[in-house]
């Protein structure tokens, strides 16, 4: 038998025409959300995301990517099915890394790779051949273009 909620958050994954993944992994990573505090999800507010997200990462040891479809689950579940968007700046995403803007140094897993790729669409900043650069870090995904060679 599924809840009324569930059955909504659902309807609202369908209607946006998210993969049977997605819909199936958000509607597993919320129903976990409401087993940790033992009380239904429309019934949690901010300290209780914030809680959670600290368990995920520190008692849990969950994967940065792990971690993001999680969060990704619980600001979908707030924003569009409980029409909630003002917690959306209580449940922040993972950033991995610092001083990701300009690529030196504490990138957490993802190093000091970056993703070089040519302009595509917009193209690089007043023509030319340049290449992208594009942070890895999952949060961040900021461009700087460079002279191609």
């Amino acid at each position: 038998m599924m809840t009324q909620l569930r059955q909504r958050m659902l309807e609202e994954l369908q209607r946006r025409n998210y993969s049977a993944g997605t819909i199936r992994l958000y509607l597993l990573h919320v129903a976990a959300f409401a087993q940790h505090f033992h009380r239904p999800p429309d019934q949690l507010g901010a300290e209780e995301i914030r809680q959670y997200q600290l368990f995920l990462i520190q008692e849990k040891k969950r994967a940065w990517s792990t971690y993001n479809q999680i969060v990704c689950a619980l600001r979908f579940f707030y924003a569009k099915t409980l029409k909630h968007p003002f917690l959306l700046p209580d449940i922040p995403f993972p950033h991995s890394g610092a001083n990701c803007q300009d690529n030196r140094g504490g990138h957490g897993r993802y190093g000091d790779k970056v993703l070089l790729s040519r302009g595509r669409r917009t193209g690089p900043p007043r023509g030319g051949r340049l290449l992208g650069t594009t942070c890895l870090c999952p949060t961040c995904r900021r461009t700087r273009w460079l002279p191609h060679a």
